[in-house]
């Protein structure tokens, strides 16, 4: 007869989550505070939450990007014309592993306002943080510029489970 298998979830600890595609891998947030500053407007506060992302995370996304696309560029040059779907997967596969390579911090939460408008703002999901990093506000239509001060940031107290 077949065995009943228990959930492995039910073994981990609480604070740490567990995402069946990976192993459950611990990241460190931190909180740091930023200014969003719109020409003509003045600047307002936010506080944001950001995720330091490790070279050993950075090398394993931008290492599975470029394998994929290794395999499925041979793949998409069966299709005619040959070369051009060939080329613009490799493309696409360089574009991406650059960026997986280059997210070296992920915006996971913000609280602030629209210097335009006043409303709150924030971010959907996790994104690779830029410098300046550019968010749009639904209101007024304006996009903002979130500032961080680098200088000000903290570790979180914790040290969160992440999946992504």
């Amino acid at each position: 007869m077949g065995r009943k298998y228990r959930c492995v979830r039910d073994h981990l600890p609480r604070h740490v989550t567990l995402n069946l595609n990976r192993t459950p891998t611990l990241a460190t947030s931190r909180s740091t505070t930023g200014t969003l500053s719109l020409f003509g407007h003045a600047s307002t506060e936010a506080n944001v939450v950001i995720l330091v992302r490790s070279r050993k995370w950075r090398l394993g996304r931008t290492l599975v990007v470029a394998t994929v696309t290794l395999i499925v560029a041979p793949v998409v040059a069966l299709i005619p014309p040959h070369a051009p779907w060939a080329v613009a997967a490799l493309g696409i596969g360089a574009m991406i592993s650059r960026r997986r390579w280059l997210e070296r911090q992920t915006v996971l939460n913000l609280s602030g306002h629209c210097p335009n408008c006043g409303e709150p703002l924030s971010v959907e999901r996790p994104t690779r943080l830029r410098h300046p990093h550019a968010l749009d506000c639904d209101t007024c239509h304006y996009e903002p510029l979130l500032k961080l001060n680098l200088n000000e940031t903290r570790k979180s107290e914790t040290t969160s489970p992440l999946t992504n």
